[in-house]
């Protein structure tokens, strides 16, 4: 940032694209983190193994006035619902199914001190929530107690190292039958495919960027795609096991399943053409 603030940008805040990226925290108890490197501000970044891509922009006021002003007048505001106007209307027309990256936005709001070397910012990743919260209709578990084998565990994990396009997407369906040692994983996209009766055994799986017992904030507007092109009971696969095709047989898997209600009223009510833009409020 300070190099393109430098030799590029100057004095021109337009906000950039930038390109960030999270993966399933390798061990219990790791705090999930999203990083930022130089290559971010790339078109085509090129990220480590098994990363799972988050896409927005961010914009580097020039002063510190100009930063506080857009922080307390409410400007922050009004672009983070102008992001989830826009993802609202991705979810609507299935571009964020076709591109689950686009489940992800996230906004920075920066400045940097480049005498002082001191940098201020703030991160948002927008969520569209309904007003009530997603039933669940039976307890949540381990993925092997609800039948997701260790080898299928393990071919997942594989899968999503052979296959940067389905690693970045960080959203996919899961075939399994209990107890098989193998698995087909497809890309969400096969959801929108209303010709294709979905099976007992799909589950819509995500990589997960949280290790304690609540689940990441990718779940979220995952879920409301989910329930506004295919509503029903769904069992959702948290993917938390990223390094596991690599690990000995005395290493636990740590994924986990939940099952959830993603009901069409719900969607509705946040996804609706007649609903008033969202109101925002800051976690």
């Amino acid at each position: 940032l300070t190099q393109r603030k430098l030799d590029v940008l100057r004095l021109d805040s337009r906000p950039l694209a930038v390109t960030g990226y999270y993966e399933a925290p390798a061990a219990q108890g790791a705090p999930p983190k999203c990083f930022l490197l130089g290559e971010s501000f790339g078109e085509a970044p090129s990220f480590q193994v098994g990363s799972v891509y988050v896409r927005g922009e961010i914009k580097n006021f020039n002063t510190k006035e100009e930063f506080r002003d857009f922080l307390g007048s409410g400007a922050r505001a009004a672009r983070v619902s102008e992001a989830v106007l826009e993802l609202r209307e991705a979810i609507v027309s299935g571009d964020a199914v076709r591109d689950p990256v686009k489940l992800r936005p996230m906004l920075i709001v920066a400045f940097a001190d480049l005498k002082k070397y001191h940098f201020a910012y703030t991160v948002s990743f927008p969520v569209l929530a309904p007003p009530t919260a997603w039933a669940a209709y039976a307890a949540t578990c381990t993925a092997e107690t609800a039948g997701i084998s260790r080898a299928a565990l393990r071919q997942i994990s594989q899968q999503l190292r052979d296959d940067a396009k389905l690693a970045a997407s960080g959203a996919f369906l899961v075939t399994c039958s209990s107890g098989a040692e193998t698995c087909k994983v497809q890309e969400l996209a096969a959801l929108l495919d209303s010709s294709e009766a979905l099976s007992q055994d799909v589950l819509i799986g995500f990589v997960d960027s949280s290790s304690d017992d609540s689940l990441g904030w990718p779940l979220r507007n995952l879920l409301l795609a989910v329930a506004h092109h295919r509503p029903g009971r769904w069992r959702i696969l948290a993917f938390r096991d990223p390094h596991l095709c690599s690990k000995g047989a005395d290493v636990e898997s740590r994924s986990r399943v939940i099952s959830v209600d993603a009901n069409a009223e719900s969607a509705r009510s946040v996804l609706a053409p007649a609903q008033p833009p969202p109101e925002v409020q800051f976690a």
